[in-house]
């Protein structure tokens, strides 16, 4: 009885696990939701949980082959037990790139390694001529099976595009939102659609979130300037691709209640660090911001009154070359009452050609009644700068 139980568990189980892992991959969210749509999102990790099962279920029912391999006799059964294994691990070890990475080419090797690891058992069976019994050729058809499942489901988890969640932030009054991901275009588009989202109930299968708005598009990331905390430290970035890479990104609040998505931007060809944003939400009115809205957005945003401004990215902000916050916003930020803060505008202004009567005026304002005498320094070389750069101002 046990010997007939165990021959169905070897059937049942990986195309049970397999059936739920394509039941579970099942994209139920279109790439483009609008605002209010109802957005599920599957767990990576569910996924990654039940590949490592079936992974598990390969490696025991190989070593059972390999066991009755060993005492069958011929020497191509033995080579073709050896290459099946071979080939086994090989797929494995796709099995772990493919966890860490996500990455389609590694997806599709793996996909080809495991039918040709199919063929090669196949030989294997008919070669080993001393087996019998029903239980030897049902480990061997579940495992056939299995060789495919392992690399499809996954497979099929990625193809559906599905949405996963990058960052969430609670605000004191409940509300939950998320920073939901999508990779847009066809196959090896390297643009990603990123989702703001409310957070709607959160289960044990799924993350149900209602739309809030998408930024999505080759937009030049827009520079923020974090305070030294610990609570704004960012994971540095897996590519070196410029602002490009939003993997280690996060959602934080600014001094204003606005919620900005931050990540770290590298640069090494101008060898810049710092930290960027790509988009900006208002909870309260629901003003929502991203591409070109973001000049709109003070780089200054994250930074209290007692905080000190990170030094690499205030260093990376004024040596950016993309887009910068309109001067208006800029000027506005001479009055922060951070002296930190104050210090950079007047390195930035340097930066910014129009308004210039607007420009002059707040610099000279900084320089003549400034408390901190770091303001006034600062506020005087870019003031002496943009008089010998303007024809109507030089001497």
């Amino acid at each position: 009885m046990w010997k007939r139980l165990a021959t169905w568990f070897a059937i049942a189980f990986p195309l049970l696990l397999g059936a739920a892992m394509v039941w579970y991959s099942w994209p139920r969210t279109g790439q483009s939701p609008h605002e209010g749509s109802l957005v599920t999102m599957h767990y990576a990790r569910l996924m990654w949980a039940a590949t490592g099962l079936l992974s598990l279920y390969w490696g025991v029912t190989l070593l059972f082959l390999v066991r009755g391999a060993a005492g069958a006799p011929g020497s191509g059964a033995r080579t073709a037990v050896l290459v099946s294994g071979a080939l086994a691990l090989v797929s494995v070890a796709g099995v772990l790139a493919l966890w860490s990475s996500g990455s389609w080419v590694t997806g599709w090797y793996l996909l080809v390694v495991a039918c040709c690891s199919s063929a090669v058992l196949s030989g294997c069976y008919r070669s080993l001529r001393g087996w019998s019994g029903r239980g030897v050729k049902a480990v061997f058809a579940v495992l056939v099976v299995a060789l495919v499942v392992l690399p499809a489901a996954p497979l099929l988890y990625w193809a559906g595009k599905p949405w996963i969640d990058t960052s969430q932030l609670r605000l004191p009054d409940g509300r939950i939102f998320h920073i939901q991901r999508n990779r847009g275009g066809d196959v090896f588009d390297s643009e990603e659609m990123y989702l703001l989202t409310r957070e709607v109930s959160k289960g044990r299968l799924f993350l149900k979130t209602e739309a809030i708005a998408c930024a999505y598009g080759p937009f030049e990331p827009v520079l923020v300037i974090r305070p030294e905390r610990p609570a704004y430290n960012l994971r540095p970035p897996r590519s070196t691709r410029p602002g490009r890479d939003k993997s280690g990104g996060r959602l934080v609040v600014g001094r204003d209640g606005m919620i900005l998505f931050i990540y770290p931007y590298v640069d090494r060809f101008d060898k810049l660090s710092g930290c960027a944003t790509n988009l900006a939400y208002d909870p309260d009115s629901g003003l929502f911001l991203s591409g070109d809205g973001l000049g709109l957005v003070s780089p200054f945003v994250l930074i209290a009154a007692r905080d000190a401004p990170n030094r690499n990215d205030l260093a990376a902000l004024l040596r950016y070359q993309g887009p910068l916050a309109s001067a208006e916003v800029v000027v506005r930020e001479a009055a922060n009452p951070n002296p930190r803060v104050r210090e950079a505008v007047a390195h930035m202004l340097t930066s910014y050609h129009d308004p210039l009567e607007t420009i002059n005026a707040t610099l000279r304002s900084l320089a003549a009644h400034d408390p901190d005498p770091a303001v006034r320094k600062a506020a005087r070389t870019s003031w002496s700068k943009i008089k010998v750069s303007d024809p109507k101002e030089a001497p």
